[in-house]
């Protein structure tokens, strides 16, 4: 894999790299090329949430964007993929996509006290399950990913004490000497790329440590993870968390960390704070909030090509909308707005209908791609400075808690991994 920084914005900040040369597997494209800042789409199952394979060919979605698989919910699958031996997205119907494998889900909260020296607690449907470093770089020898983390500490959220960060360092620094000494004997992950965590929670100190400590092994390195700062789910989105300190933080990482390696970081960031973070030059980041959104039943509205749009997001299981035979979004492009109105997802939403999930999904991971294909020409002209203008005017908080559906029946858990590759 190369990366080619081909534009950094003098006045306004934020760059543009470009990724080529990434090795071919099992029918993957070894001639794809993709541009920075940019997101993953996010899986669960290592499947699309409410979106087919068919309705994302339907909805013209690039079927070459790279997708992210949490661990979490794809623990099960790694002894069927032992007997497979096959990379993952071969076993998902997905063999042309890019891979990066995440230990926690970016869309759900992280639960915290259940770990130990050696190990990081995976909570997966079956429970709880210890995950020392041999453990962990088994499954992802067997995932086969093009991309993956090194195992680490990041239960580090705001109001964590000084303690609870200098141990999460040390046990994340001893984890990437022991993944990467497994790393580096690996066969099936020779056409794998590594990327580093950054831990540290909001102590600079810490993270220079770190930052210092990982400086030893540039040339092993493929990539950061800046990670640490929120618990996932929920805790990424609430605004309060990213204020001052958290962008000096940031800042002070980025300026650290050498101009020729990716800077990824994950979580439901809202739409203001990943423009700051791009602003820093953060690279890459994943489509969650948009997942969130829609599990709210929230169709995203913000524009940052509009100064005169007033809406961020509106909430379609709002009986307001009953009546309302207007696009999701005017002007909008995607297969939701084109073919059905507001009125009809919220007859949907209300009636429990698990097409509404689809549409607001598939009108969400639009909206998200073209607000990145956004950011990446306003970096181009360096006008990024433009784009956060107009987004704290349209920025509001909005409540993304799961919508409670009735409870459907519950599979045993050899229906659901067939319902679960049906989907595909």
């Amino acid at each position: 894999m190369k990366v080619i920084v081909e534009n950094v914005a003098k006045q306004c900040g934020g760059r543009i790299c470009r990724i080529t040369s990434l090795p071919s597997r099992l029918g993957a494209d070894v001639n794809k090329e993709f541009e920075t800042p940019m997101v993953l789409q996010y899986t669960r199952g290592a499947s699309f949430p409410h979106m087919s394979r068919e309705v994302l060919e339907l909805s013209n979605f690039d079927i070459n964007l790279p997708i992210q698989i949490p661990l979490t919910s794809t623990f099960h699958m790694h002894e069927a993929l032992k007997v497979l031996k096959q990379p993952i997205t071969s076993f998902s119907a997905l063999p042309e996509r890019p891979s990066f494998i995440v230990f926690n889900d970016p869309a759900e909260e992280t639960r915290t006290g259940h770990n130990d020296k050696e190990s990081m607690a995976l909570f997966t449907r079956n429970g709880k399950v210890p995950i020392t470093c041999e453990k962990y770089m088994e499954i992802v020898e067997t995932f086969q990913p093009d991309f993956f983390h090194v195992l680490c500490d990041g239960v580090t959220p705001h109001d964590c004490s000084k303690k609870r960060v200098i141990k999460a360092v040390d046990k994340s620094m001893k984890f990437f000497d022991d993944c990467l000494e497994k790393f580096k004997k690996s066969e099936q992950l020779k056409q794998s790329f590594l990327i580093a965590s950054i831990e540290g929670g909001f102590s600079k100190e810490s993270r220079q440590e770190i930052i210092k400590f990982l400086s030893k092994y540039e040339n092993e390195i493929n990539g950061y993870f800046l990670d640490g700062f929120h618990l996932n789910g929920l805790t990424a989105t609430k605004d309060d968390t990213f204020n001052e300190k958290f962008y000096e933080i940031i800042d002070f990482c980025i300026k650290s960390l050498p101009d020729s390696k990716l800077r990824f970081m994950f979580g439901a960031y809202p739409p203001l704070t990943i423009l700051k973070l791009i602003q820093k030059g953060v690279d890459v980041f994943d489509t969650s909030y948009a997942y969130l959104a829609t599990q709210s039943a929230h169709a995203l509205l913000f524009d940052v090509s509009d100064e005169n749009n007033t809406e961020y997001a509106i909430d379609l299981s709002q009986e307001i909308f009953k009546d309302d035979f207007g696009p999701l979004k005017k002007d909008c492009k995607c297969l939701a707005c084109k073919n059905h109105t507001r009125a009809y997802v919220n007859h949907l939403m209300n009636c429990k209908e698990l097409l509404g999930s689809t549409l607001l999904m598939i009108h969400n991971t639009h909206h998200y791609l073209e607000f990145f294909r956004n950011i990446r020409e306003s970096i181009k002209e360096d006008k990024l400075d433009v784009l956060i203008k107009i987004l704290e005017k349209q920025h509001k908080t909005i409540d993304l808690q799961e919508k409670q559906r009735e409870k459907q029946p519950r599979f045993d858990d050899d229906d659901e991994d067939n319902a679960s590759m049906n989907s595909v």
